[in-house]
């Protein structure tokens, strides 16, 4: 199993952090490797899904998140399949006027080959810089 975790603090309420995370059409624009995002009905309420073409290096795929629970300004847990297996959990904290935005995603390769060391680490820090880098530019986005 394969963790990571990040954070960062935004200048604006849990609430609206959490608002604009969830607005997957718009991720394309802020989080690295994500092309496409296609939500379904249910989406952001517990039991959506939504599917997203992403890009990792040469490899293209997809990758379906389904909310497995949702507290509003507190935090969002979803379970992931597809390029990656796993969960993530979003978690907003109040800081003041601002709001601790911290990341966590627990999640292995598939089983379809067998992955050698230097593969995994690759992948591990390939995930790990596309997770950095879309805190900050949410960071950004949500302080222009």
């Amino acid at each position: 199993m394969i963790e990571l975790s990040h954070s960062v603090l935004i200048d604006a309420p849990p609430d609206s952090v959490q608002a604009m995370a969830q607005a997957v059409q718009r991720w394309p624009e802020w989080y690295p490797g994500i092309e496409r995002a296609e939500p379904d009905s249910r989406f952001p309420e517990p039991g959506g899904r939504v599917t997203l073409c992403c890009r990792a290096g040469k490899v293209t795929g997809k990758l379906v998140m389904t909310v497995l629970e949702v507290v509003p300004g507190q935090y969002t847990f979803y379970g992931m399949e597809g390029l990656i297996n796993g969960t993530q959990r979003w978690a907003y904290t109040p800081d003041g006027e601002s709001a601790g935005l911290a990341v966590l995603f627990n999640y292995r390769l598939p089983p379809v080959r067998p992955y050698r060391g230097s593969y995994v680490t690759k992948v591990k820090d390939h995930n790990a810089e596309n997770l950095r880098a879309a805190l900050q530019n949410l960071k950004s986005l949500m302080e222009t």
